[in-house]
């Protein structure tokens, strides 16, 4: 399937970026949500463990600030959470999975 968009210099690399940090985003906050409380116990989300809330909102609260430091340009601490859930997640994942099987591209 040929791209139909035509992208101007940098917009594919900007829109790459944007999805990245998307993923990474999605990722923390599913974490958070589906392994609470046990997920404080860990480097490095202790540190977020005092913060008021239920699982939810909790999760919420955590991203806004990682948004917030996304907007200022620093992405340190979402790495590093992104790396401990997917080092969490991993494992879990079967080896040589076709995640695109049965999947048919749209227009």
């Amino acid at each position: 399937m040929a791209r139909k968009k035509v992208y101007k210099d940098g917009e594919l690399e900007e829109e790459f970026n944007r999805f990245k940090f998307y993923h990474k985003y999605v990722t923390i906050q599913s974490m958070l949500m589906k392994h609470y409380p046990t997920i404080y116990l860990f480097e490095p989300f202790k540190k977020y463990a005092g913060i008021k809330g239920d699982g939810d909102e909790k999760a919420v609260k955590i991203c806004d600030m990682l948004v917030e430091q996304h907007d200022n340009g620093d992405d340190t601490e979402v790495d590093k959470l992104y790396w401990k859930c997917w080092e969490m997640i991993s494992p879990t994942l079967r080896d040589n999975e076709n995640f695109t099987e049965g999947f048919k591209a749209t227009d």
